[in-house]
């Protein structure tokens, strides 16, 4: 019979033996996982941190160009734009590894950067910016392919939720660190300096990354590592199958796309009640700093509850009371309690983004990770670009846009109500897990151990 135990490297007994003198099939936790979540975390946090990060500081970056701020806007569209690549990203990182992918993310990154700093004028900041945005595309969507192939299962969702922090941290950053440095025009070219010099500072660690780990940290891992890469087509088609995941997806794009509306055009938003670009900036890394909050406490919620279809439902909902909240608080001379509406905003509907994805990988196993992935990143950020240019050209209120979006999370809501989905990955690792223990005490009525991979497959 095999048997399977998780062993944490990083403990001195991971080669204790089997009390029985049978053969254990190990799946291990190393502890160099933890440099290598570092690393990733690095180019992910500075390369969000140039997406956004001109979004306090539209019309100043605007008038040192000589360009109008539609250009700046569409500046920080291009990462949504260039999201369609989510797809052939998947494909490149199912047939070339994860460790390849994250070094295009952090070499495009770094590359991209110095590209705005000494090319400084409007076409080199749209090309630049188009270079970070394919990096872009390459670091979300290794997000949740890294929590699988390095983590264990009782792991998995704390580390997508890290890293999807990263993103946040990264973005936060940059609300905060642009009108820190842009005063005036004439210091456009200073930041742009700055940032290139933390991104050659952030990206290098990457260059020591492992391709994967000698041995897979869950039973699922290990399948995902054995499996033949699929045909793209018979992926996309069992994935338009699947009415489950479309309810999911169509969920997670409304409410990521919401909150990236809020977040991108924030000056048009709150400029309009007075408040200044300081003040635009500390709101946006507030908001993005309780939504880290809010990722790291759900995801070790649903890690140790498996209550990941409840916790959409009251997160979401929550997240719509505050937009409703910040409606009433959109007026001039309310900064603090403007501020602190946004920041519950954040909170609740940024956590839930990570544990969309994880559910996302969990439905459609045995589909890599990263297809998965691309799918729920390029149809969100789509739907970013139309919202955004609704409310960029459609929207003369720009006061009502909270109001919008507050009645736009009911559908939210009802959509992950609907929603029912088998969490397979997590099935076949606590099937392991059973037999183990099962094995551990000498009871094994049938003689042999079942396999979870054929038991989970059976529900495909």
């Amino acid at each position: 019979s095999v048997l399977f135990r998780l062993h944490d490297m990083t403990s001195p007994n991971h080669h204790q033996p089997h009390p029985n003198g049978e053969k254990y099939h190990e799946y291990r936790a190393y502890g160099r996982r933890w440099y290598m979540l570092a690393a990733f975390f690095g180019v992910a946090a500075q390369n969000s941190s140039q997406w956004i990060c001109l979004s306090p500081v539209v019309n100043v970056v605007a008038s040192h160009f000589n360009t109008s701020p539609f250009w700046v806007y569409c500046s920080i569209l291009v990462f949504d734009l260039l999201s369609v690549f989510s797809f052939a990203v998947g494909v490149f990182i199912s047939r070339h590894g994860l460790s390849q992918a994250i070094l295009w993310a952090a070499f495009l990154t770094f590359f991209g950067g110095w590209v705005k700093a000494i090319w400084l004028s409007a076409s080199g900041q749209v090309c630049g910016q188009t270079i970070i945005a394919v990096a872009h595309v390459f670091s979300s969507v290794s997000v949740p392919v890294f929590s699988a192939v390095w983590f264990p299962t009782s792991q998995r969702a704390l580390s997508t939720s890290i890293l999807f922090f990263s993103t946040i941290l990264g973005g936060g950053t940059g609300f905060l660190l642009a009108p820190l440095v842009i005063k005036t025009e004439a210091d456009v070219p200073t930041f742009m300096l700055v940032q290139a010099v933390i991104g050659t500072v952030t990206c290098a660690p990457t260059v020591f990354l492992q391709r994967k780990p000698p041995t897979p940290p869950s039973r699922s891992a290990e399948i995902a590592e054995r499996q033949l890469p699929t045909a793209f087509s018979k992926d996309i088609r069992n994935i338009l199958r699947n009415h489950q995941f479309l309810i999911l997806l169509s969920g997670f794009c409304l409410s990521f796309a919401l909150l990236n509306t809020v977040a991108i055009t924030a000056n048009d938003i709150f400029a309009d009640f007075g408040y200044n670009n300081f003040q635009i900036g500390v709101i946006g890394a507030g908001t993005v700093f309780c939504g880290m909050l809010g990722c790291v406490f759900l995801s070790v919620f649903v890690d140790h509850t498996d209550l990941y279809k409840e916790s959409l439902v009251v997160m979401n909902t929550l997240a719509g009371m505050a937009m409703c909240t910040l409606w009433v608080n959109l007026k001039a001379n309310n900064f603090g309690w403007l501020s602190f509406s946004v920041f519950v905003a954040g909170f609740f509907g940024i956590s839930s983004f990570p544990v969309a994805y994880e559910i996302g990988c969990e439905i459609l196993f045995p589909i890599h990770e990263a297809v998965s992935t691309g799918v729920m990143t390029v149809s969100a950020q789509w739907l970013s670009i139309v919202m955004v240019m609704f409310e960029y050209f459609g929207t003369q209120q720009k006061e009502i846009v909270p109001l919008w979006a507050a009645i736009l999370y009911i559908v939210v809501v009802a959509l992950f109500c609907c929603f029912k989905g088998d969490l397979k990955r997590r099935m076949i690792d606590k099937q392991a897990d059973l037999n183990d223990r099962v094995s551990d005490r000498g009871v094994n009525s049938s003689g042999e151990l079942s396999d979870p991979y054929e038991a989970a497959m059976k529900t495909l």
